[in-house]
């Protein structure tokens, strides 16, 4: 890796982008800090919420400083990346994401937004779409048919139930195949990515096992026991590699 950074402080700037402070007060906090004692955190800051509210040429400007004030360049490949996401060009999204991944192949978010721009944005016809699918499922990230056919949720529930049926007969290989099989009929079902996690790291596919957790949890967000324990697996396996993120 060409970044003379640790893994652990890597880790630290990869997990997770930054957040904008919220709304035009937010904005005018940045912009004074900015002024009286100028980061590169507050510039990205700033380009994140800039790019959330799709002030893209701004954001974009923002970005520039953040780098020009030694913002770590990944760090800035991803909020450009959820900048293009936010403003509706996927295509432009996903060169940064891909940008990202590159540089850091086990990076969860760029993987993660690059899946959720796959199952639901809408592309230009030259992007070799193909080729985005092959990154993200080549990373665990298990992608569903739709929009190309309508989601057939029954069925993908009972491709979860026979999953489940496997993982309890010890039959990983066949457990895997089946919550598979559910997500491609229905990649918005969160229990076939939890199983197909299990069933993962039954077979000692930690790093597979991690991917298809976190679409789990992107895809449950109330707080329940279920959904603890699997970040608390997550986590785990993050900091096994080095990238997990700081405590709050």
């Amino acid at each position: 890796m060409w970044w003379s950074i640790g893994m652990a402080a890597l880790g630290l700037v990869l997990s997770s982008p930054p957040l904008h402070l919220g709304g035009k007060t937010g904005r005018a906090q940045h912009l004074k800090r900015l002024e009286l004692s100028p980061t590169a955190e507050d510039a990205l800051r700033l380009a994140q919420g800039l790019g959330r509210e799709r002030h893209v040429r701004d954001a974009l400007m923002w970005l520039r400083r953040a780098q020009a004030r030694g913002a770590h360049p990944l760090r800035v490949a991803l909020v450009r990346a959820d900048v293009f996401r936010d403003a509706g060009r996927p295509a432009e999204a996903a060169s940064a994401y891909l940008e990202v991944i590159e540089q850091a192949p086990h990076n969860p978010h760029a993987h993660l937004a690059l899946w959720a721009l796959l199952r639901d944005a809408r592309w230009p016809e030259a992007v070799d779409r193909a080729r985005l699918r092959a990154v993200v499922v080549a990373a665990g990230y298990a992608l569903g048919e739709a929009p190309a056919r309508p989601r057939a949720t029954e069925a993908a529930r009972e491709q979860v139930a026979a999953g489940e049926t496997a993982l309890r007969a010890g039959d990983f290989q066949a457990a895997v195949a089946r919550f598979e099989a559910a997500v491609a009929l229905d990649d918005d079902l969160a229990e076939a990515f939890h199983g197909l996690g299990e069933a993962w790291l039954r077979l000692g596919q930690r790093e597979r096992a991690a991917a298809a957790w976190r679409i789990f949890l992107m895809l449950s967000p109330r707080d329940t026991r279920q959904r603890r324990m699997v970040q608390r697996a997550v986590d785990d396996v993050e900091r096994h590699r080095g990238l997990a993120a700081p405590s709050r």
